[in-house]
């Protein structure tokens, strides 16, 4: 584990390695202001496969 400051009063935050680990973030090019979604760096190949796989609607 490892203890950050974070805010302007400084509270201690203690965060785990899962919580460091690096993300990848995925937004919908059509719609940019609706939410992020963000995967374990390890979970992003499986999802692109998933998407190549389904089938696609209209």
């Amino acid at each position: 584990m490892r203890l950050s400051d974070f805010g302007p009063r400084r509270r201690r935050t203690v965060r785990g390695e899962s919580e460091l680990a690096p993300r990848i973030a995925v937004r919908d090019s059509k719609a940019p202001a609706r939410a992020t979604l963000v995967l374990p760096a390890e979970a992003f190949a499986p999802f692109l496969e998933a998407l190549k796989s389904s089938p696609r609607g209209p």
